[in-house]
């Protein structure tokens, strides 16, 4: 949700699954996975595993005959394969987390404008005088948007906003929102 998983997330998960498959209660781990909206994710970050690192975990079988009809890992594989081995491979990229937790958090719904003017209380980290003073937040925009033109990062603006859209379409493709 916040700025994407890398292809080391993906071999770490795949890797443990292969390694404790034996170990592991996937008929109790699917559930919560479910609960989470994360099955769907996680049956095509399997899927990875399967159709590009080689991995063949016998006891997930019935889950991708359950899952079948939501097993397309093409979209998640561009999208982690664009992000890096951490999953932060641009500026873009970390700048579009603020557009999918926003999405996240408001059901879907994806609002540019929250992400371009945030609330005092998710910059306040960086605009350390926001903690004595948040009636200052127009102030801090100002800064950010001076910030951003002195840098010349427009470019990594507009490339966040890009992003962060399409990687709420992805999310809602996983199920993770609606």
């Amino acid at each position: 949700v916040h700025s994407g998983v890398g292809i080391r997330q993906i071999c770490d998960i795949n890797i443990y699954a292969d390694t404790y498959s034996d170990k592991i209660n996937w008929e109790y781990v699917f559930p919560i996975l479910k609960q989470l909206r994360a099955d769907i994710f996680a049956i095509n970050a399997f899927e990875i595993g399967k159709k590009y690192l080689g991995y063949d975990i016998q006891c997930l079988r019935p889950y991708f005959e359950q899952y079948a009809v939501h097993i397309d890992c093409s979209g998640l594989i561009e999208d982690i394969l664009s992000a890096g081995i951490y999953g932060s491979s641009s500026t873009g990229r970390l700048h579009s987390s603020t557009i999918t937790l926003n999405s996240f958090n408001s059901n879907g719904k994806v609002n540019i404008m929250r992400s371009l003017f945030p609330r005092a209380g998710d910059i306040m980290g960086k605009y350390t005088y926001l903690q004595k003073h948040p009636f200052l937040l127009p102030v801090a925009w100002l800064q950010r948007i001076a910030g951003y033109a002195a840098s010349g990062r427009f470019k990594s603006a507009r490339d966040s906003v890009d992003i962060g859209c399409a990687r709420t379409e992805l999310m809602k493709k996983y199920g993770i929102i609606d």
